[in-house]
């Protein structure tokens, strides 16, 4: 990625990276990254046996693992009321155009220790 990009979008990036990994480990088939519409984007689309999964990912990074505690922070906090709103729209459109009617919104949270250089991964069923 260009260096000339901010701080958070590189870390953002990187998660989501991390998450499409877990994801496929877990079984899933990537169908989509970064699905834009002009007000919203749909981070990762997947298939899992007959179920698509629109996935929400929410990455933050601390210099070690043990600062995640310290600090009280949780990368779900980032995920607010009105970008689920916006969400469900997209969701809405893709699942219209494309005939889908299994579905589920579900985030994944990575959690990022840049020291250590790990990486924790959670995952949130049924935003």
């Amino acid at each position: 990625m260009d260096k000339s990009y901010p701080q958070h979008i590189k870390i953002g990036r990187v998660g989501e990276d991390i998450a499409r990994r877990w994801l496929i480990s877990r079984g899933h088939k990537i169908i989509s990254q970064n699905w834009r519409l002009f007000w919203s984007e749909i981070d990762i689309i997947t298939l899992k046996d007959t179920k698509t999964f629109f996935v929400e990912v929410k990455t933050i990074a601390r210099d070690h693992m043990s600062d995640f505690e310290k600090e009280g922070v949780d990368p779900i906090d980032n995920l607010h009321e009105k970008k689920i709103k916006k969400l469900m729209r997209a969701i809405e459109i893709y699942t219209s155009k494309n005939n889908i009617d299994d579905w589920e919104l579900i985030g994944v949270l990575v959690y990022m220790a840049k020291v250590e250089k790990i990486a924790k991964v959670e995952m949130v069923d049924s935003i």
